[in-house]
């Protein structure tokens, strides 16, 4: 608090070392002020993708470790902060839940809203209409306890599970409806729902056998392969190229080369996308990837442009290659006279 002012500061009385003195007190009483500790804790955890440690945090915000324990517990109340098991540690991420009202007004796919113990706790209305389930057929039950041959399937139970903590790789199952046969995609991820309780959602959507196709060609293919938006953010990557990164998809997409990249490599790749948008087409060239065991390997990037219906450039797609492997392949070529 301020100290009182005495009777010789009243208005028309105050001298210029009086209203120093004054602005003095009241730097003193505003720099004193507590910081927002939770933003702080927030953004520390921003910076660090692969989580901390309580001690890290305190540190980094230099507040003693009981009190950031306690604005963490907070944080995690809220949903806003994941905690996991790292051996006997406990490692504090960023949480990426999503609320689950906000998911189910944008999403065009049948939801399930699961809560921490597997029971139904909501349903879109497309997901009642795809099952023909009622909510008093629904809520409050257990996943497994669900009628059909999808619903009560053992993989979704294992995929409610992994979408707790992370978006669940999506598995894909046939079923037969009405006599005909299709495909379903089936993908789990961390919600929060209304009433500040976390749980996982199911998110089915039947996808047809071409557009299936596509998708699980790309997963197979041993080399790292990325798409990016036409303002450079990442859309997909393959597994192959999480393997090669050491990133998940989760921290992958939604990024630019600058969230994944060193700064120095980041700047080719940005230089190298700004040169392909600008001459739509295909492009070759060698740099550096910094790969999962944090060395830097030299890779062969073959990029080209992607367009929409419309025939406008909508992004890139991209296939990482060894560049040893490709100057051996080169050499054999030469030898055999093939064409390079």
């Amino acid at each position: 608090m301020l100290p009182p002012v005495e009777n010789r500061w009243a208005p028309g009385r105050l001298s210029e070392n009086d209203v120093l003195l004054i602005i003095g007190y009241l730097s003193n009483y505003w720099m004193s002020a507590p910081p927002d500790y939770l933003s702080l804790i927030i953004w520390t955890l921003s910076q660090h993708a692969e989580g901390l440690k309580v001690k890290d945090i305190a540190a980094a915000v230099h507040l003693n470790r009981n009190a950031v324990a306690k604005y963490l517990g907070i944080l995690h109340q809220q949903g806003q902060v994941d905690v996991c098991n790292r051996g006997k540690a406990k490692i504090y991420t960023i949480s990426r839940r999503v609320p689950y009202a906000v998911l189910a007004e944008i999403s065009l796919d049948c939801l399930l809203g699961l809560d921490r113990g597997q029971r139904c706790v909501v349903a879109n209305a497309l997901f009642y209409s795809w099952t023909g389930l009622t909510p008093g057929d629904l809520l409050g039950k257990p996943l497994s306890s669900l009628p059909g041959p999808v619903l009560n399937d053992m993989r979704l139970e294992e995929l409610a599970k992994a979408g707790l903590l992370s978006r669940g790789e999506p598995i894909r199952m046939q079923y037969t409806r009405r006599g005909q046969c299709g495909i379903l995609e089936i993908q789990s991820l961390p919600v929060i729902f209304g009433n500040g309780s976390t749980g996982s959602a199911l998110s089915i959507r039947e996808i047809s056998r071409h557009e299936w196709f596509p998708r699980h060609l790309i997963n197979s293919m041993p080399n790292p392969v990325f798409c990016k938006d036409r303002n450079g953010i990442y859309t997909g990557c393959n597994r192959a190229f999480e393997s090669f990164t050491g990133l998940s998809r989760e921290q992958v997409i939604g990024r630019s080369v600058y969230d994944i990249a060193p700064r120095d490599l980041a700047d080719r790749y940005a230089c190298a996308d700004r040169e392909l948008f600008s001459r739509p087409g295909t492009q070759v060239y060698v740099s550096q990837v910094k790969a999962a065991d944090g060395s830097l390997r030299e890779v062969v990037f073959h990029k080209a442009t992607i367009t929409d219906l419309d025939g406008d450039v909508a992004g890139i797609v991209g296939v990482i290659f060894n560049a040893a492997h490709c100057r051996e392949g080169h050499d054999d070529r030469q030898t055999s006279g093939m064409p390079p």
